[in-house]
């Protein structure tokens, strides 16, 4: 989300994604379009690898970053925020 050397990241802008947003992946050079279904917070040793890594159900794509706190002492923030996004025609 963020780092000393870089300052802020793109991906500090996911906590201002709402259901409906329009989020646009490039793969091989062309756009895949995706809408947002939800942004949950969660504090991190509860994300659970093994839902965002699930390949059965629909098709989905989930973007993780940092979010929350950050510990001084840990050199990391406290909570994972997931957005969770499905294709969207074109």
């Amino acid at each position: 989300v963020d780092s000393r050397r870089f300052g802020t990241g793109p991906l500090a802008r996911l906590a201002s994604m709402r259901p409906g947003d329009p989020v646009v992946v490039t793969v091989a050079g062309r756009p895949v379009r995706y809408r947002v279904n939800e942004v949950v917070e969660v504090v991190k040793t509860q994300l659970s690898t093994t839902a965002l890594f699930d390949r059965s159900g629909p098709p989905r794509l989930h973007i993780v970053t940092c979010t929350g706190r950050f510990d001084q002492t840990r050199r990391s923030y406290e909570r994972n925020l997931i957005l969770t996004a499905r294709p969207w025609p074109s």
